[in-house]
């Protein structure tokens, strides 16, 4: 069930992404967005995980989820305090949050789609 919703969300902006009419339909996902976050937060819950306590590979899908929400909307998360908190614990595990500030991650940060995408190409 999880992985579901978080695939649907994540579908939903790689979508938009490679649209040829990308400024058009940004307008419609960003009206959107809402709706979107509200499963994902309901998905969270009050628990530190997904699936509780321990971090599980289904909680990176989301994290990499939220990070291309929140690249595209940087104010997003702002009425969800849940999802807040899960993305700052994913990014603070000590392996994810060096790497995070090493060089080689600022190198690639903005290039989550590729080069065709008419957000997040990093071009």
């Amino acid at each position: 069930m999880a992985e579901g919703i978080i695939g649907d969300a994540m579908r939903s902006i790689v979508v938009l992404c490679y649209n040829s009419d990308f400024e058009t339909k940004k307008g419609d996902f960003i009206a959107n967005i809402d709706n979107t976050l509200k499963k994902l937060s309901k998905l969270v819950g009050s628990n530190n995980y997904i699936l509780g306590d321990k971090v599980m590979i289904v909680d990176f899908v989301l994290f990499e989820t939220l990070e291309r929400y929140v690249a595209l909307v940087p104010t997003c998360l702002d009425s969800y305090a849940n999802l807040q908190a899960f993305h700052k614990r994913i990014e603070d595990i000590p392996s994810i949050k060096k790497y995070r500030s090493s060089p080689e991650f600022t190198k690639i940060k903005d290039k989550f789609n590729g080069p065709m995408a008419k957000f997040g190409s990093g071009v």
